[in-house]
């Protein structure tokens, strides 16, 4: 597990820890190992837990949300990957200097797919010039046979 990760869990560890103090009065201290059942035994009910989950980390939990979740590690995790408040990504740096042409091409935006035949944005040509044209007028019918009816090729023996 990242670094990162690992401290934004000790992070909303603790955050719980001073949750259950307010109500609690007395000193917890959640390291992740305890079963869920530990938040119930020291004060916070499921409806207070998704409250303040929801109200501090703008999440959008519902009851069932948390029932998953067999230890407060497992809980950590859940609410720090679900928030859009805490950054879990961790920024790449892009020196210019290293890679110039890569870097120019990463910005560049792509025609490709006006040039993809299974593309929904392919842009056949403009004008007819470019398109070949192909001369059916100089088709000989095949001997013996005619259209018929229905447009398909028959034999005149049948």
């Amino acid at each position: 597990m990242g670094q990162r990760k690992r401290s934004h869990r000790q992070d909303f560890l603790q955050e719980l820890g001073k949750l259950s103090n307010s109500i609690t009065s007395k000193k917890v201290c959640f390291q992740g190992r305890e079963p869920s059942s530990v938040l119930e035994e020291n004060g916070v009910t499921r409806l207070l837990l998704r409250d303040w989950c929801n109200g501090n980390f703008k999440t959008q939990f519902n009851l069932k949300s948390f029932d998953h979740c067999i230890t407060l590690a497992e809980l950590a995790d859940l609410v720090v990957q679900s928030s859009p408040s805490i950054d879990t990504t961790l920024r790449r740096y892009r020196s210019w200097h290293s890679d110039v042409y890569g870097n120019f091409l990463d910005h560049v935006p792509s025609d490709s797919t006006d040039y993809d035949a299974s593309c929904i944005c392919y842009k056949l040509p403009t004008t007819s010039e470019h398109l070949p044209e192909i001369d059916v007028s100089a088709w000989p019918l095949a001997p013996g046979r005619k259209v018929g009816r229905l447009g398909g090729w028959r034999s005149s023996m049948t």
